[in-house]
């Protein structure tokens, strides 16, 4: 075993080397002179090393109590490593707030959404949610808190907007549970409309099949202008939503290949969508060419042809 006289008069050398002490403690010695004491001890058949600190900040006695240490958590099956690591993750939590931590879920999470969208979460969070628990460690957040929180975003009135604040709220948790901030996430289990009203589900106009055929005559017998006509039969020929068939520009359109190519930024799930455009689809926008070939927009406003039609067409 090791004594103090020993390593107060052990020099450097040319290579890292170590003088042992006993049931692999020993103290690491570097070229510079430098020394710190390690412990090789074995973890479910593999051998691992932890550092313990730097001779003679930490003595030779005070190396072997943590050594005595790190012995009785290996007798209850605890990884010295592993308890080490929760303890910083945890001292780190303590650190960081919810708003912290919803910065954080926030890049990860907005680098592939749109712009407005992004902002959109982020002034929501900002407004209903950081207010009641955002400057308060991520760690000592309690259920009772998220539940002061929703019961508010509640009695606003505005329930969707409630209803994605809620679920925004319960990714930033789940974030920080997979990061190791939290041990527990006490909402894990919570949905929206566990503090929302049903909400009664609207559905869209549509038309029966029987009263299809009268829909295309009336079109047909349509005595307004010809470009909302035109309009109309598209809609009904390329199933595209109503905002993307209006915004649409000429240079989108390849005759050549017969296809419309609607870009990203103005699909609703934010990818290039390519409509294949049939034959009574193509005879119609070369007669559309003649009404607004002087514009960007294959549907121009009656004000202006540098604007397209408004979305009530």
């Amino acid at each position: 075993m090791l004594t103090v006289k020993e390593i107060n008069n052990s020099k450097p050398r040319t290579k890292n080397y170590k003088l042992t002490d006993s049931k692999g403690l020993y103290l690491f010695i570097t070229p510079s002179g430098s020394k710190h004491w390690r412990l090789d001890y074995s973890y479910h058949l593999k051998r691992k090393t932890i550092s313990l600190g730097s001779y003679p900040t930490l003595s030779l006695a005070q190396a072997r109590r943590q050594q005595a240490e790190i012995k009785d958590l290996l007798a209850q099956g605890i990884c010295p490593l592993e308890q080490r690591k929760q303890e910083k993750l945890l001292q780190k939590a303590e650190q960081q707030t919810f708003e912290d931590v919803a910065m954080q879920w926030f890049k990860q999470w907005s680098h592939d959404k749109h712009p407005k969208t992004t902002q959109q979460t982020w002034t929501r969070l900002e407004t209903f949610v950081f207010p009641f628990f955002g400057k308060k460690p991520i760690s000592r957040i309690l259920l009772a808190d998220f539940i002061t929180c929703f019961k508010a975003m509640r009695a606003s009135g505005a329930l969707e907007v409630a209803k994605r604040n809620m679920q925004k709220v319960k990714s930033i948790m789940k974030f920080a549970y997979l990061d190791g901030l939290i041990t527990h996430n006490p909402i894990s289990d919570i949905t929206p409309k566990d503090f929302l009203p049903s909400r009664k589900r609207r559905h869209h106009a549509r038309i029966e099949e029987k009263d299809l055929a009268k829909l295309l005559l009336d079109i047909h017998n349509y005595y307004g202008s010809e470009i909302t006509v035109i309009a109309l039969k598209l809609m009904l020929l390329t199933f595209v939503r109503t905002s993307e068939l209006i915004k649409a520009e000429w240079e989108e359109i390849d005759f050549d290949k017969e296809i419309w190519v609607i870009p990203a930024e103005r699909m609703k799930m934010r990818r290039k969508h390519i409509v294949p455009l049939s034959t009574q689809s193509i005879q119609l926008l070369k007669q559309l060419q003649t009404l607004s070939a002087n514009t960007p927009y294959l549907f121009p406003d009656d004000l202006g042809r540098q604007h397209h039609m408004s979305n009530n067409m």
